[in-house]
């Protein structure tokens, strides 16, 4: 964390606590997401706006970071879209189907 910018570190922390994070939520998805604060920001925030196409609830997304910290970096390069837009398109699911799949199973998307 030490040659991470400063104002980079500012930058995360305000999307923290915009998606009301608690400080231990916080202090886990640094430590065990594996490198978090080293992705760009707007990865981060692509990942709860690409979510909240299919429905799922930013604090759902907290909770699912909460549970697997690693899925935070989830959306390089549109990742999650793409797996999401996969599943739905091969399943031929609805979108219930879709937000329900995402919040009991965001282990498949780490995948």
């Amino acid at each position: 964390m030490l040659c991470i910018q400063p104002r980079k570190i500012q930058r995360f922390l305000a999307e923290f606590r915009k998606y009301r994070m608690t400080q231990s939520q916080i202090i886990k998805v640094c430590s065990q997401s594996g490198g978090i604060l080293a992705s760009k920001i707007s990865n981060f925030i692509g990942l709860f706006d690409q979510l909240r196409v299919y429905g799922v609830k930013a604090q759902d997304v907290v909770d699912i970071i909460h549970k697997l910290p690693e899925f935070a970096l989830q959306n390089r390069k549109d990742l999650i879209k793409r797996k999401l837009d996969m599943i739905k398109r091969e399943g031929q699911r609805d979108e219930v189907y879709m937000k329900n799949f995402i919040k009991r199973h965001p282990d498949i998307l780490l995948k």
